[in-house]
């Protein structure tokens, strides 16, 4: 976290609810970088610049634009391919088998952000299913061992 100056001020936007917005407000202004109306032109040439270095990206990548970009040796690496043993989802254990492999993935810069926040929420979703599967399983021995049905 980036330690404020002194007398740093949050934007005084307000939403359509009544809230303020809550970003830091920009300096010399009492707004963030995004309601700040003296900050337009640059807020569009920063997204103009974002998209052209995305462009880049994917021209070099071999991708159109409607593609996904999807690192082949991250998927495979997690996965199972080239080498490793493929992880079926059966625990939680395996979960935390492909979460390694995800990070490891991340910190060797072999993978974007929105891989690894794709992936991570996928793990998240499968960690509650296989935690509603074990309280279901328990719920079915309880009612059959006492004779209850709830």
């Amino acid at each position: 976290m980036t330690a404020r100056k002194a007398g740093a001020r949050h934007c005084s936007f307000k939403k359509p609810d009544g809230s303020t917005c809550g970003a830091w407000a920009h300096q010399g202004s009492s707004l963030c970088y995004f309601h700040d109306p003296a900050l337009a032109t640059a807020r569009t040439e920063n997204g103009r610049e974002g998209q052209r270095r995305a462009q880049a990206s994917r021209a070099r990548a071999g991708l159109d634009n409607g593609d996904v970009m999807l690192p082949r040796d991250v998927l495979a690496g997690l996965l199972g391919e080239e080498g490793e043993e493929a992880v079926r989802i059966t625990s939680t254990a395996d979960i935390k088998v492909l979460l390694e492999r995800t990070l490891t993935a991340a910190f060797a810069g072999r993978a974007n952000a929105q891989l690894m926040n794709s992936i991570t929420a996928a793990l998240r979703e499968a960690r509650q299913l296989l935690e509603t599967e074990v309280l279901e399983r328990r719920i079915e021995e309880l009612e059959k061992k006492y004779g209850v049905t709830l």
